[in-house]
């Protein structure tokens, strides 16, 4: 123990059994140590790319650790948590604002208070205006306090003396309005209101605040854990300092790992000339390479390279859709080992409930670990990153403050729609003034993407010899796939594996069904979007499955393009815009680098261009469809004529700024709440940052089949819900959905078309306007 213990409580647990407030403060400064120590380069490299003093950022952690509860010293709050009772009206982060301070020049010292003061709360422009919090808390305990505040160097000297010079000390100050019946009121008018105004609002405030803030709430949340699931603490009922070494060593992973990792994949793979010039990446890049040829493990090479260099401790994969985020996953626990690797996306958490047979509150504690990126490889989806940037959710600060040590690498960057790609681009921005390294990845970049990068000093890494390959031959076809299906029977009698490829979700349905009457069902597979996340996850794991089996035939729409890895002798697909039809090819003949002629992709017309191109005249639309039609032509295709055909189609393509760098600076500390950023209109948000542009406006709704099941299991519903095309509800109504009854405090709406794991939605029972392709 570094202090006297007392009889204060800062942590109860279930069974009734506390934690002093000394040995909760004890259990964070040993974790803090054990980080600094493990990540002290990290540190150093943070404070170079900021011209911060090293020491300076290491006396405001400690501070920060060692003050961060002291709010917990007030009569009301050591009543409530000893009588089981919320704390919340008692708030510690708040109430303990007037006594935390120190000799930090001004500036720093207020950054000090917010971060303290927000290490629950994320801040934004209206925080703790109308929270219900008591008018007024005693604190009794001055003495307490005043001796916490002073014993400082005591707990200095024992664990950081060592580590760091201590410039910088806490100091004691007494306020005069502590006494006033409204407490709260004079806290928010002395205190918050000048904190509110007395910061500057530039990047390097933002890189502080946050790094600090995420190694604060690190120290304290680990801490409690640990104290939580401590099963030996039995035999008392209060306990001080519980932590142990090894509880350490699993909390603050050794970089160790990532050297480990790269050993593993050097011994693993002969590397192709452009995979090792990849590792002389400095710090911006992009590979661009046909798919197969190995471009995310070039892209980790770079990664771990700059992650070596540059004295990082995390890496991001950042993708395009959840599904790529599953797929990626399952590959980065390979290389870097599963207790290493998370992910981080709306589903995520059913991911682990599948795999591990965890307990839900072990999963939430894992997912939560995972979107503030604690882990030390993430896979998460591009939204989530960008969203950390603006207060896009609760913890966003909290998660940008471990991004600032990170290297990003973004899969399938050509993959994105042009509204989402100005996002993106705009997103390299800021985090190019972060000084956080990023590589983009790409099978075929166009070339108005490419001048945008290279135009900022990213290294352009392309795999020459790939690009010339010939996997597979075009060929076009001037009619309907569904004139062809003797062609699809008879090269699956001739034993040839085959995915066709339909542009919507009804058209993939039609195919499948009439294909079901000519090939045995246990060998034809249909995947799109609108399946169940469970039904999805079956069938995604099946198809993994198929590698070592033939024939069979995988019915998909434009889910595939991106996701499962698997490779067929022989594609069948509608036209569709140019990057789209290379991104389908890389399913054919993968990391093949001849035809042989019998790796054919026939690419028919279709019926109309939805969803890439309506006519609608509220929507500006280019029809790349068209423009790609013109351009492609019969031949053996090679990667290089793919991005020469790209280019064609996007000549004229431009890509304004959006407005993400102004939110950004408007939530540099303060700003906005999720609420207002992101859209989310049940809880009466706005939409000030949209990244994803629909075509077609849609729904989540739950299979009538499954609502009885899964009404009473509030905690599972999510994995049961599925997007549709929302001109279904308009058309439908109540002939065609529900409003279920309130599961706590929601609705949900139920559809009563007929859903089947096989087909999804029974499509043909709805009629109409076929719009019904939904990427998600």
């Amino acid at each position: 123990m570094i202090m006297l213990p007392s009889e204060l409580i800062a942590k109860r647990r279930d069974d009734g059994i506390c934690q002093t407030f000394d040995g909760h403060i004890t259990d964070s400064l040993l974790i803090l140590r054990d980080y600094i120590i493990k990540n002290q380069n990290v540190l150093r490299e943070f404070c170079k790319n900021f011209n911060f003093g090293y020491d300076i950022l290491c006396n405001i952690l400690f501070l920060a650790v060692y003050l961060h509860d002291i709010g917990k010293l007030t009569k009301d709050f050591q009543q409530n948590i000893k009588d089981n009772k919320s704390t919340a009206s008692a708030s510690h982060a708040f109430f303990g604002l007037p006594f935390i301070n120190s000799d930090l020049p001004d500036d720093l010292n207020s950054l000090l208070r917010l971060v303290i003061l927000s290490h629950h709360s994320q801040l934004y422009n209206q925080i703790f205006d109308n929270a219900n919090l008591k008018s007024k808390v005693i604190y009794c305990m001055n003495n307490h306090i005043k001796e916490h505040i002073n014993s400082y160097e005591i707990a200095y000297k024992e664990l950081f003396s060592d580590l760091f010079i201590l410039k910088n000390s806490p100091m004691y100050q007494e306020r005069e309005y502590l006494s006033h019946f409204n407490l709260m009121r004079q806290i928010l008018r002395k205190e918050l209101r000048h904190l509110k105004n007395g910061y500057n609002k530039d990047t390097k405030t933002k890189a502080v605040y946050c790094m600090v803030l995420s190694v604060l709430k690190h120290c304290d949340q680990k801490a409690s854990k640990n104290f939580s699931e401590s099963a030996e603490l039995k035999h008392e009922k209060i306990y001080g300092s519980v932590i142990e070494q090894k509880v350490l060593d699993k909390i603050n992973y050794s970089l160790d790992l990532f050297r480990l990792s790269e050993e593993r994949l050097l011994n693993k793979y002969a590397l192709y000339d452009y995979q090792k010039d990849a590792m002389n990446i400095d710090y911006y890049g992009i590979i661009s390479a046909p798919c197969g040829r190995g471009k995310t493990e070039g892209a980790l090479l770079a990664a771990l390279t700059i992650l070596n260099n540059y004295k990082k401790n995390l890496i991001i994969f950042a993708l395009p859709t959840q599904i790529t985020s599953n797929a990626m996953y399952d590959r980065m626990k390979e290389v870097f080992g599963e207790e290493n690797v998370g992910i981080y996306h709306g589903m995520s958490r059913f991911i682990h409930g599948e795999e591990n047979n965890l307990e839900i509150d072990d999963v939430s504690a894992l997912v939560y670990d995972e979107k503030v990126f604690s882990k030390p490889v993430i896979v998460t989806t591009i939204d989530h990153l960008i969203y950390s940037l603006v207060h896009g959710y609760k913890q966003a600060d909290f998660a940008l403050g471990n991004i600032l040590n990170s290297v990003v690498i973004f899969d399938e960057i050509h993959y994105y729609e042009n509204h989402t790609l100005r996002y993106i681009l705009d997103c390299f921005d800021i985090l190019k003034e972060l000084h956080i390294p990023h590589i983009a990845m790409s099978g075929t970049l166009p070339e108005f993407i490419l001048r945008r990068l290279d135009n900022n000093g990213y290294k352009l890494i392309e795999d020459e010899e790939g690009m010339d390959f010939n996997p597979f031959i075009l060929q076009r076809e001037s009619s309907l796939i569904f004139d062809h299906l003797d062609r699809i029977e008879e090269l699956y009698n001739g034993c040839k594996n085959q995915i066709i490829i339909l542009n919507t979700v009804k058209r993939a349905q039609k195919i499948y069904r009439l294909l079901g009457d000519k090939i045995p069902k246990y060998n034809l597979y249909l995947l799109h979007s609108q399946f169940t996340f469970y039904d999805r996850w079956n069938k995604e794991s099946e198809i993994k499955d198929l590698e070592d089996k033939r024939p069979w035939i995988i019915v998909s729409t434009q889910v595939i393009e991106i996701s499962v890895d698997i490779s067929c002798d022989v594609m069948h697909t509608e036209i569709a815009p140019i990057d789209a039809i290379g991104q389908r090819g890389g399913r054919l003949n993968r990391k093949g680098r001849d035809h042989k002629n019998k790796h054919i992709l026939y690419l028919y017309e279709p019926e109309d261009h939805k969803p890439y191109y309506t006519e609608r005249k509220d929507i500006e639309m280019e029809d790349f469809v068209e423009r790609t039609s013109r351009v492609i032509r019969d031949m053996p295709i090679s990667y290089r004529a793919i991005k020469e055909w790209c280019d064609e189609v996007y000549v004229n393509v431009g890509l304004r700024k959006t407005n993400l760098r102004d939110e950004f600076m408007d939530c540099i500390l303060f700003g906005r709440t999720p609420w207002e950023i992101r859209g989310i209109k049940e809880d009466g948000g706005g939409n000030i940052i949209k990244l994803r542009e629909e075509s077609y406006p849609t729904i989540d709704v739950i299979p009538e089949k499954y609502w009885d099941k899964i009404k009473d299991l509030p905690r599972v519903i999510e994995k049961y819900k599925v997007k549709v095309p929302f001109w279904w509800y308009s058309s439908l109504g109540q002939e065609g959905f529900d409003l279920s009854e309130e599961v706590t405090n929601r609705k949900y709406i139920i559809c009563k078309i007929p859903y089947s794991k096989e087909y999804g939605f029974d499509i043909e029972k709805i009629g109409g306007e076929d719009k019904s392709c939904v990427i998600c």
